[in-house]
Formats: C-alpha cells, sequence, structure tokens
C-alpha cells in the first residue's frame, strides 16, 4: 500500500485546472492519456481510455439551460509543469441533471509527462478523513489544499418540473470541512484511509432562506452515479486502475453487469464466523459453507473468490443458475467428481450446491462414495489452490448421514 505522502503526490499529478471563458474549475484525470493518440472510431477511444478529465458541468456549461449551453474557450491547465492546453467536451458522456461532464485534451502531442490517472473506488465510508486540492481564490495562490470528514450519503430532490410528475433526486455525499470554496467543483475527494477518490466536490449549500453560507457545509458527487448514469461508465470500467480490478474481477466470474457483484464492497456484509472460514480455507485448502436460504453463502463464497483474486489467484465458478438448474448441477457434480483435473497453482475454485438446492438430489453410488477421497486430494495437494463448496445446511445434513451409512456399511 502506498504510503501517505505517495498518495498526495499522487493526487497533485492527477488534479487539473478546468478554464473557460466564464469560470474556473478543477478536474481529475480518470483514464490515461496517451501521446499522440488517433482516435479513429469510437471504440478505440474506449478501450484505449484516451484520457478523460472528470469534472462537474456547471463548471464548463449551463446545466439549467433547455439545450446543451456550453461555455467558450475551454482549457486545461496542468500545474505541475505548467502547461495549457485546448480541450473539448465529450457531449455524449455528460449528465448535465447529475452535474457529470467529461472532457479530453485535443493537443496530445504536448500533454505532459508524469501525469497519474485517480484511482477511482464506489466506496463512500462514513468518518473516513479526505483530502482535496483545487483552485480556489485561484487569483492570489496557484493550488490550495483542502481536507476534512467524509460523512453520509444523501439525496438532492429537485423540485417538479411542469407537465412532469417524476421527482428527481441526486445522489450526493455530504463533506464536513471548512477550506472548500469557490473554485473547487470537480476536485477529487481523496479517502485517506483507502487511497481511493470517491467523488468530486459539487457545492456549498445556503443554509436558510437568506442566503447563508454554511462554510462546514458541503456537498461531493459520488463515483457511484457517475458510473450508472453516464455513458462514460463502461470506459471507465475497463481503463481506470481503481475500478478496472474489481471489474476484471466480475468477468471473470462471468458476473458482468450484475451489479450486486460490481458493487460487492458496498452491499457484502459478511457473517460473524467469516474470519473462521477463511482461517479454515488457508489452513486446509477447501472449506464447506452451510447455511439456511438467503444466508448469504454465494455471497461469502463469491467474496472470498475476490480476496484471493486480489493476491493473484485465478477465479474458477461452477454455478447453477436460473435455467435447468438439476442439469446443471448435474454437470457440476461431474466437474467435482473430477476434481483433479481443476487443481492447478495459483487457483481457487468454488462448486455451488454440487448436493442439491433444496433437497438432496445425490445417488449413493455418486460423490458420496468418492467425496472422502476429493477431499484428501484436495488437502494433500502439492499446488497452491483452494477449494469452496456451498450447501443448504439440511441438504449438506442428508449428505453427511448418508456419508456415514455409506462408511458403515463398507466395513
Amino acid at each position: 500500500m502506498q504510503n501517505l505522502h505517495d498518495v498526495i503526490a499522487d493526487l497533485n499529478k492527477y488534479t487539473v485546472k478546468v478554464i473557460t471563458d466564464r469560470t474556473v474549475g478543477t478536474g481529475i484525470i480518470v483514464t490515461p492519456i496517451p501521446k499522440f493518440a488517433k482516435v479513429t472510431s469510437t471504440s478505440t477511444f474506449e478501450s484505449k481510455g484516451n484520457g478523460l478529465i472528470l469534472t462537474c458541468y456547471h463548471v464548463i456549461g449551463n446545466a439549467n439551460s433547455e439545450s446543451e449551453y456550453l461555455y467558450d474557450d475551454l482549457r486545461i491547465y496542468f500545474p505541475k509543469s505548467e502547461t495549457t492546453l485546448f480541450a473539448e467536451v465529450i457531449s455524449k458522456y455528460c449528465n448535465p441533471e447529475y452535474d457529470i461532464a467529461f472532457l479530453k485534451i485535443k493537443e496530445t502531442e504536448k500533454i505532459p509527462d508524469n501525469l497519474k490517472v485517480a484511482p477511482l473506488s464506489r466506496d463512500v465510508i462514513y468518518g473516513h478523513r479526505f483530502s482535496s486540492i483545487g483552485f480556489r481564490k485561484s487569483k492570489q495562490y496557484s493550488l490550495l489544499d483542502a481536507i476534512g470528514d467524509i460523512r453520509i450519503e444523501t439525496d438532492i430532490i429537485k423540485e417538479e418540473e411542469e407537465h412532469d410528475n417524476r421527482i428527481r433526486s441526486q445522489p450526493l455525499i455530504k463533506l464536513f470541512s471548512d477550506e472548500i470554496e469557490e473554485g473547487m467543483s470537480g476536485a477529487a475527494v481523496l479517502d485517506l484511509e483507502t487511497s481511493k477518490v470517491v467523488g468530486i466536490v459539487s457545492l456549498h449549500h445556503p443554509s436558510n432562506k437568506n442566503n447563508d453560507i454554511d462554510n462546514k457545509l458541503n456537498f461531493a458527487i459520488p463515483i457511484s452515479p457517475i458510473l450508472d448514469n453516464s455513458k462514460a461508465g463502461s470506459n471507465l470500467k475497463v481503463n481506470n486502475p481503481g475500478l478496472k480490478p474489481i471489474y476484471d474481477f466480475v468477468r471473470k466470474i462471468g458476473e458482468e453487469g450484475v451489479l450486486k457483484y460490481e458493487k460487492l464492497f458496498d452491499l457484502y456484509v459478511p457473517p460473524l464466523n467469516y474470519k473462521d472460514i477463511k482461517e479454515s480455507l488457508l489452513k486446509n485448502k477447501i472449506v464447506f459453507i452451510t447455511g439456511p436460504q438467503e444466508y448469504g453463502k454465494t455471497y461469502t463464497a463469491v467474496y472470498l473468490l475476490w480476496e484471493y483474486f486480489n493476491q493473484g489467484y485465478e477465479p474458477t465458478w461452477f454455478k447453477v443458475g436460473e435455467i435447468d438448474p438439476q442439469d446443471k448441477r448435474s454437470e457440476i457434480r461431474g466437474e467435482f467428481s473430477e476434481i483433479e483435473k481443476h487443481l492447478k497453482s495459483r487457483h481457487i475454485i468454488y462448486y455451488e450446491d454440487p448436493f442439491g438446492k433444496t433437497e438432496y438430489e445425490v445417488n449413493i453410488d455418486g460423490v458420496v462414495r468418492n467425496i472422502a477421497s476429493i477431499i484428501e486430494t484436495v488437502e494433500s495437494s502439492k499446488k497452491d489452490v483452494y477449494v469452496i463448496i456451498t450447501s443448504r445446511e439440511e441438504v449438506f445434513k442428508e449428505f453427511e448421514d448418508k456419508k456415514s451409512k455409506s462408511r458403515s456399511e463398507k466395513f
């Protein structure tokens, strides 16, 4: 993990000033900027990342205009090299309603060296300290920092428009700091404990009808709605260094586009015995996760896959799915019986409910007679490999009973 000095140094390398003929704001580089990039198609642009810069829409245009209204003379200033380059708005990626805008540099051949990409994260953790830098008081200072606390995620409710019954709400993060000022819109909210950017500064909020400003009440746009309500989401998932690992993992396990796995950090709540499960897997190389329906066995197994994936292991999930679950489970049991062919170094394998989802489905001559040797094969394997098996508690109990009966009949 990076030390704090390096994390702050990187923050300086991915923060830029956004300048128009009317405004000054802040932006962050969120995908790599290749020099001499020749973009011949949209797919090429997205596959290479090609230097997306994220900021607030109100920095570069009027979000309240009935039609798209952008300010003129858009430029990006790189403070580390004191370089200013012309930029353009990626209109298809913008979402004025959510105050999201994406820009890219026109003059790629002039882009300075030693830039960094902001590592993004969906995880907003209450109470963590954050740091930010931006271009407040720009006439007096070139760049100033801010620090504070991350508070709750909330919604700003927008008024219903005439002839439109929809109630719009924009998710926001509340920030507690007295150092965020005009010019910092679009600046990174860098969680100092996770070293990830969890949002961009958006606004001060009037505290009463007299329009007085509470200097410690600020809001930021979290990364989640930027991913979910912008067409740039797929580009970021593939090219941003903070997001790429989880989306690589989701693709590996065949669950791309499934939100509960893409938001694994946000949604997963470990059971009380998670530490014991993890230690048992590490010690024995194989673990059975059992429990009642809706206990979270699958989610726990997938979280274990994710943790090992982060350590460089290749995850494999033999899953039941919704279509022809009995046929699929029969296929899983076949793979389970031939487990040795899957035991490869630096692999972790998950068998989902091989004994049955709601009732015991395995005949006595099948997996039961081989389970002891299967377990022994895994435990004694000299390869760096781990196996997870899930089962409903009552199904696993019936399996254990049949296994015991099989052994007694044998002797």
